[in-house]
């Protein structure tokens, strides 16, 4: 038996993409409506699922696994984007969102989030 995260309480909310917007990236509102790839230490709102005719489908809440820069603590954890698709446990001034690490791959640098 394995354990799986996957789909829990998931969100998928669709924006209309800024250019440069594309798949695996975390982004930000940055206009009524709209994301844009979230720019090093910003608070991302989500991760485009999908960007298809100037639209994104964008997970807001449930499980996802995103890569990461630096070390990441299990548990609640403030994280902040290091570049449009990885994150890293946000600094003292970075922009900053609160998640759930549930686990974390050392070697492939990847993390399984929990997004609220």
């Amino acid at each position: 038996m394995s354990v799986s995260f996957q789909g829990v309480d998931r969100l998928v909310v669709t924006f209309q993409a800024a250019s440069g917007v594309s798949r695996g990236n975390l982004v930000t509102v940055s206009a009524n409506g709209t994301v844009s790839a979230a720019t090093s230490g910003a608070a991302p709102v989500g991760v485009a699922l999908n960007v298809r005719g100037g639209y994104a489908a964008v997970q807001l809440k449930g499980c996802l696994e995103v890569e990461y820069n630096g070390t990441l603590n299990l548990g609640w954890q403030e994280i902040t984007t290091h570049s449009a698709g990885k994150i890293k446990a946000a600094g003292e001034n970075d922009a900053a969102r609160r998640c759930l690490v549930l686990s974390t791959d050392t070697t492939a640098k990847t993390a399984c989030l929990l997004l609220w």
